[in-house]
């Protein structure tokens, strides 16, 4: 007894062989998809990357604000509805016309209403404003949200490429943003209280014409 007691220990220590391979085969499936996770993580960084650093040169055109706006709405309209957002326009000076490349611009606009709606989630009572108006300066056009705001020390960190405040996003939406009002010879800021929200402005110079090259690409 004492031996047959033995020997089922011993057996117990030693995993047969198909136990062996199972296992080998389940860490081969869980090595391949770790590797695809990589590989996917780095193409989706040089992606990104060649985004940031080359940019399609202005081609300008005139159109009116107030176009833009309701072209705006109405791409996020059941997008909001279901997130429980209000998106409201602000146009101090109706029938504004600005000069600039307005595929560039859609981009932009489109990239900082999405981060004002991350900025939302879970949040009661949310509201994104778009607004626009003539300054000594130039036209300013701005998307505001009384979100969850960004802390005070993280505001020029976010110009940085590549950092997020968020959990999802590779971070360089504001990074993009600056570089293409740069090509459009303006500018833009960010003022934004914790708790509070953050409101961004686009301020394009008056009498400015944005280098036209359509089709070519520029080294931001």
């Amino acid at each position: 007894d004492t031996i047959i007691m033995i020997l089922m220990k011993e057996k117990q220590r030693y995993k047969t062989l198909d136990e062996l391979n199972q296992e080998n085969l389940a860490d081969i499936i869980r090595s391949i998809e770790t590797l695809q996770q990589r590989s996917n993580s780095l193409i989706s960084f040089i992606d990104k990357y060649h985004r940031l650093t080359r940019l399609p040169v202005p081609d300008p055109e005139l159109f009116g604000v107030s176009a833009l706006f309701g072209e705006l709405l109405r791409t996020f309209h059941s997008e909001m509805e279901l997130a429980g957002i209000r998106m409201q326009l602000d146009e101090k000076d109706p029938g504004l016309v600005i000069r600039a490349d307005r595929g560039l611009l859609d981009q932009v606009l489109i990239n900082l209403i999405r981060n004002s709606m991350d900025a939302l989630h879970g949040r009661a009572e949310g509201n994104i404003m778009l607004a626009a108006t003539r300054l000594d300066e130039g036209i300013e056009i701005s998307v505001s949200d009384n979100g969850e705001g960004i802390e005070e020390t993280m505001l020029e960190e976010v110009f940085i490429p590549f950092f997020t405040t968020r959990t999802r996003g590779a971070g360089i939406g504001l990074s993009l943003v600056r570089q293409i009002m740069r090509l459009h010879g303006g500018h833009m800021r960010i003022s934004s209280r914790k708790g509070k929200g953050t409101s961004v402005c686009l301020v394009f110079p008056n009498n400015h014409d944005p280098p036209s090259g359509k089709g070519q690409l520029v080294k931001a």
